[in-house]
């Protein structure tokens, strides 16, 4: 999602003895008339997080956790870009427990790379887009409740094919309003951490590496997109 701003410069209209203190006086020339970056990209992603995991006792649970958190982006290249998300994240709570439990950071930092496309234009009914973007995240989750804390790391590549289909033409973006991209591949995910329990903490590792991603995006703009990611890893993810 990339967004676009504008400085646009108001002559204010005062009739006081110091006029000159005041915007009517100022130029109407801006300092800065286009976006502060064309590179930025910002937006919104929740979380319902469920995955397998392995205790140190030996013991298979479930960890069940949902996230909220703001994504900021920049291409430090046209093709390539480096990203942080920064928000908080929970465990959910068994429905027969009784335990408080609150919030805790949510962060993550990455990279995704636009490595490849190509342009499908017949059939007409079939005109699309194909396209090749792997990311990397590496993300720290945290929540706190009555029976302690609990934190994991979580590193995950992603090597997702996708497929867009434009409302125009799609030789070229100019001009294109809405698209619907869909998304699909393997994904490599390595999860370790520790919960909180009444006799302690207990560190676990993710029980399932491998797994599959998939997911669509609908821009309602060129500057502006709705989402939605299932990942399986074992368990079933959702991401929007």
């Amino acid at each position: 999602m990339r967004i676009t701003t504008l400085t646009l410069a108001v002559a204010l209209q005062a009739s006081m003895s110091l006029a000159a203190s005041f915007p009517t006086s100022i130029s109407r020339q801006p300092l800065r008339v286009r976006p502060p970056s064309e590179r930025l990209s910002v937006g919104l992603n929740v979380e319902e997080i469920e995955r397998s995991i392995d205790m140190d006792e030996g013991d298979d649970d479930v960890l069940s956790a949902s996230s909220a958190s703001i994504y900021v982006g920049y291409d430090i290249l046209h093709w390539f870009t480096a990203f942080l998300t920064l928000g908080a994240s929970e465990v959910d709570a068994d429905s027969d427990s009784d335990e408080d439990s609150s919030a805790g950071l949510k962060v993550s930092t990455g990279v995704s790379a636009y490595l490849w496309e190509v342009d499908v234009l017949e059939p007409s009914f079939m005109a699309g887009r194909f396209s090749f973007k792997p990311t990397l995240e590496l993300s720290r989750y945290a929540a706190d409740s009555s029976d302690g804390d609990s934190s994991w790391f979580d590193l995950t590549v992603a090597l997702p094919l996708g497929y867009e289909m434009f409302d125009r033409h799609p030789v070229s973006s100019e001009g294109v309003d809405t698209s619907l991209a869909l998304y699909a591949g393997p994904a490599v995910s390595y999860m370790f951490g520790s919960v909180g329990s009444g006799a302690g903490d207990g560190d676990f590792v993710g029980d399932d590496v491998f797994g599959f991603i998939g997911g669509v995006d609908l821009f309602l703009a060129p500057t502006v997109s709705l989402g939605a990611e299932v990942s399986f890893l074992g368990e079933t993810a959702i991401m929007g």
